[in-house]
């Protein structure tokens, strides 16, 4: 299962280091793997405190590039052109009106082109995922959770 977390799992996440240590060894274990993209390697690369930083390094990530990109946003090598409609969401449609809430789209739409699953704690992107057709399923960090104490061990 291919899992793609928006940067605020990464937080909860930190504080959990048992989990961690069962998280990573389900991806070795091929049970899950967990996918990141540039935006959240900008937004964890930003970690002010050194402990969060050094627990959500332990978090291993494999690469993929978002699904879209945002002119000031999305760097080069690391999007692909357009707007993430080949995920089937548009970068327009998860951000709000007046174009705030970028990263969250490109995130959505990255995860709908690539995961199985998303987990946010965002109620405001869950929410409008929930009125789109993402092509992943929308999940929180404690069904996240749930399911990594469900696997661990097998």
């Amino acid at each position: 299962m291919k899992v793609m977390l928006d940067t605020q799992i990464y937080d909860l996440l930190a504080g959990k280091p048992a989990l961690i240590a069962s998280l990573n060894a389900l991806q070795r274990a091929n049970a899950i793997s967990i996918l990141s993209t540039q935006i959240q390697e900008d937004e964890l690369a930003g970690i002010k405190d050194g402990a969060k930083a050094a627990e959500v390094a332990k978090i291993e990530r494999h690469r993929v590039p978002t699904a879209g990109a945002v002119f000031g946003v999305s760097t080069f090598g690391t999007a692909t052109y357009g707007d993430g409609s080949d995920s089937g969401i548009s970068i327009d449609e998860v951000r709000s009106s007046s174009k705030g809430h970028t990263r969250d789209a490109l995130i959505a739409t990255s995860a709908s082109k690539h995961a199985d699953v998303l987990v946010t704690e965002d109620d405001r992107l869950a929410k409008r995922l929930g009125s789109l057709s993402p092509k992943c399923q929308v999940w929180s960090f404690s069904t996240l959770e749930k399911w990594i104490v469900a696997h661990e061990g097998r």
